[in-house]
């Protein structure tokens, strides 16, 4: 149910085609809540060792806005079948042993935020890939041990709450235009 602009592939395949070294690219999106645009709700990183080092505390390619070379996704195997939810996040971390990472600068789409979505329909699943991957991302990528602890209490500390609870969290750190939750 995102979308994406009506330019998103021809500048994304304009920058793969000038840089053969990225093996994947997104881009910077906007969010649709309670029918309002609102700015991307996590920090936005372009760069590749940006992306590398963050991957370990939070998946920040957006999946719906993400275009890949091929080869390379045959050559690591593509998806992992036995995850659900975070087959994107893990898919970056073994397209980074192949090549660079980039989010373009600019939106190029929009995620729509809302209850009935795959993510919240599968949240503790989604919980529970995501603690995998990290640590995966941690151990290939480096990056920060004490953001990846801090992300893990969290997400095990909503694995411990109502999902109820979990709503009432994210929706008022939204409002507030904090993290994530």
């Amino acid at each position: 149910d995102d979308y994406v602009r009506s330019d998103w592939l021809g500048k994304q395949f304009e920058f793969m085609t000038k840089n053969k070294d990225v093996a994947f690219c997104g881009s910077r999106f906007e969010e649709l809540l309670n029918g309002s645009l609102c700015p991307q709700s996590y920090p936005f990183l372009e760069m590749d060792q940006e992306i590398r080092d963050n991957l370990c505390h939070m998946n920040i390619v957006p999946h719906s806005f993400v275009i890949f070379r091929k080869a390379l996704f045959l050559k690591v195997g593509g998806y992992d079948p036995k995850l659900v939810i975070a087959h994107d996040y893990d898919l970056w971390i073994r397209l980074l042993e192949q090549g660079k990472g980039h989010n373009w600068d600019g939106s190029l789409g929009v995620v729509r935020i809302h209850e009935s979505s795959t993510s919240k329909k599968k949240e503790r699943t989604m919980i529970r890939e995501v603690f995998i991957v990290q640590w995966r991302a941690y151990r290939k990528l480096g990056g920060s041990f004490w953001k990846m602890v801090g992300s893990l209490s969290k997400r095990a500390l909503a694995w411990l709450v109502s999902p109820v609870i979990r709503s009432y969290f994210r929706a008022n750190i939204r409002k507030s235009g904090g993290g994530s939750f």
